[in-house]
């Protein structure tokens, strides 16, 4: 069953104002999820031989508090082997982008904006394509001043770890300690449509990330946003709430189990938004036969001279003189140089000026 896409937001994507942001989802099954990454985290620690209380931060884990057993687990990990262990996981090279993320180059998002760690959206791109962390400070300037297109780490980058952002005491460093970040993040919010792909209610990241920007603007983030999630089973009062607290509509599929089915929605999403292009300009109306004989006295005037070239070879003569017609309001700038006139199809000839010797 297609999930029902509502107006506003097709409108966005055919005007190319929609913003992606992609939470862990849209790397799964490539790779884990929150539970599944500190698990990981934890099995890790103990074939290390690393002192830690796993059963403690097991416990966290089961009480969904997902962002505290994350920042103790780096903790006591210390940063070397906390690096050691994200690199291990986000760089392995086997790992390729998904359907989702091959769809991404085809969609014209306005950006796309991640808290994924890994190089899956990059290597569906160009290499060419820019992609920033939020350390990049001039570059975010950059983009919040030209609108350009670009991919953003908002948590940080598998390939800068002094960029990776785990834990609320990261969070708050990342808001607070970068104005160009908190400008570009405001902006985006404020003036274009986001749409969140890849994310849930519990999802620890994209939580914490709503709470801090919230905190920024004042306790609205503007604009008319969308998220895809897993709808079928979902609290009706925790969906409510979290559509009222942060102005962001739920879509889904209250009949089908599991994750949706992202790529599946990004094709639907393409289909029905058609992206509207430039209408061309009409082409310029030939020159009359008057306009030509105005043209041709104002050139003699200036003292060009003109040759009449007659007959039907003069099609031929104007296309390897010139492919643009030339309008009367652009003589007077450009009477100077040699030029080709079509007139009119009454009047199978042209004058073309040549420079008085």
């Amino acid at each position: 069953m297609a999930i029902v896409i509502p107006d506003r937001l097709r409108q966005s994507i055919s005007e190319r104002q929609t913003v992606l942001f992609a939470g862990a989802g849209m790397s799964r099954p490539q790779l884990p999820g929150w539970v599944e990454l500190l698990e990981r985290m934890l099995d890790w620690a103990d074939k290390q031989s690393i002192p830690l209380n796993a059963a403690e931060i097991r416990e966290l884990i089961r009480d969904n508090l997902l962002l505290l057993a994350a920042q103790e687990l780096r903790a006591r990990l210390g940063e070397s082997d906390f690096r050691l262990f994200l690199h291990h996981l986000f760089r392995d090279p086997t790992l390729q982008p998904g359907p989702a993320h091959r769809l991404l180059p085809q969609m014209d998002f306005a950006a796309i904006l991640t808290t994924n760690y890994d190089k899956l959206i990059e290597l569906a791109f160009p290499p060419a394509t820019p992609a920033y962390t939020q350390l990049n400070l001039p570059e975010l300037s950059g983009v919040t001043r030209d609108r350009g297109f670009a991919i953003v780490k908002v948590h940080g980058d598998i390939d800068r770890l002094d960029s990776i952002v785990l834990g609320q005491p990261d969070y708050r460093k990342a808001m607070f300690d970068s104005e160009a970040f908190r400008v570009f993040l405001i902006n985006t919010f404020t003036t274009r449509t986001v749409l969140f792909l890849g994310c849930s209610l519990t999802d620890p990241d994209l939580l914490a990330f709503l709470d801090e920007l919230m905190f920024q603007c004042n306790g609205h983030l503007g604009g008319a946003h969308f998220a895809l999630m897993r709808t079928k089973g979902m609290n009706a009062l925790k969906r409510r709430n979290f559509e009222e607290r942060y102005g962001i509509r739920i879509l889904g599929d209250d009949a089908q189990d599991g994750f949706p089915d992202i790529p599946a929605f990004l094709h639907q999403l393409r289909t029905e938004s058609p992206t509207s292009r430039p209408a061309e300009a009409p082409p310029p109306a030939p020159v009359s036969d008057s306009d030509a004989q105005d043209i041709v006295g104002l050139l003699e005037a200036m003292g060009q001279r003109t040759l009449w070239i007659k007959g039907p070879p003069a099609a031929a003569i104007i296309s390897s003189a010139s492919t643009k017609p030339v309008h009367r309001s652009a003589v007077s700038s450009r009477a100077t140089r040699p030029r080709a006139f079509p007139l009119s199809n009454s009047s199978a000839c042209t004058r073309r000026s040549e420079p008085t010797t």
